[in-house]
């Protein structure tokens, strides 16, 4: 993997504060081990609660000033040593070295009855210690910060549940819609090269994805705005942290509140 802006001494200093600090019963067996990782994962949870209690859910720490930092461990504390001045790290591996071997695995895997995401983490494992820390730069959805990889990992189970309860699959189409778009804009250049107007129209059509009816009488799509109405209803019952008033408070100065609200509610 590319330069990291710790080296292993410090990053096991950090783990082993963590161990020594975080503790937790587990009677359910909810996760997977009893070790560091555990913790770590409880403690980021604990971390993503209050940024949703204080609306605070953008880092305001870009990841390029992350890697430029470098972190100081002790018994007791952590400390971070900022850069006064940062460089231009660049994007992480080119897409275009990872192509071929990618193209290879595929080919050797697609008899395998995996998913096609689930064969790209195989490949990611193999060719982990090659990749950049960029190339996990992680990019934001309003809400939470999650990849498509990411939607589609967490989505895996309820889609399993939909093909063993042998369910229509129209939430399953739906939702690969929905990944397939969202991942054009992920894939689109940052910076001078972003093609907003491009980036604006794939999103609106993965949300249309989400929230699009079909009137099975009129044999023809609902109208626009009362599928919307419905969809965004039901999100908001649905959201007993208050995510939805938390995004929009965090990027109230990007959205129009009044338009929005007189088409929600």
């Amino acid at each position: 993997m590319g330069p990291t802006p710790y080296d292993a001494k410090e990053l096991a200093e950090l783990a082993r504060l963590v161990d020594s600090l975080v503790t937790f019963q587990d009677p359910g067996r909810q996760l997977e081990t009893e070790g560091v990782q555990s913790k770590m994962d409880l403690l980021e949870r604990a971390l993503g609660a209050w940024r949703v209690r204080h609306r605070c859910l953008e880092n305001s720490l870009t990841l390029e000033t992350f890697l430029q930092s470098k972190m100081l461990v002790d018994d007791t504390t952590i400390q971070f040593c900022l850069p006064g001045k940062t460089r231009a790290l660049g994007s992480g591996t080119p897409p275009i070295q990872l192509q071929p071997r990618l193209l290879q695995f595929l080919l050797l895997h697609h008899q395998h009855k995996l998913a096609v995401y689930d064969i790209i983490d195989k490949f990611i494992s193999i060719i982990w210690n090659e990749l950049d820390v960029l190339d996990f730069k992680r990019t934001q959805t309003g809400v939470t910060v999650q990849t498509v990889h990411d939607l589609r990992r967490r989505w895996k189970p309820h889609k399993e549940r939909l093909l063993a309860a042998g369910s229509e699959q129209a939430t399953s189409i739906r939702f690969h819609r929905v990944c397939r778009w969202m991942a054009r804009v992920e894939q689109m250049p940052e910076g001078q090269d972003h093609d907003h107007d491009l980036g604006l129209v794939s999103l609106w059509i993965a949300f249309n994805s989400l929230y699009g009816q079909w009137d099975c009488q009129k044999r023809e799509p609902r109208p626009d705005r009362e599928s919307w109405r419905v969809f965004i209803d039901r999100i908001l019952k649905l959201d007993h942290d208050d995510c939805v008033s938390a995004a929009l408070q965090e990027h109230k100065r990007l959205v129009r509140l009044p338009s929005l609200f007189a088409l929600s509610f």
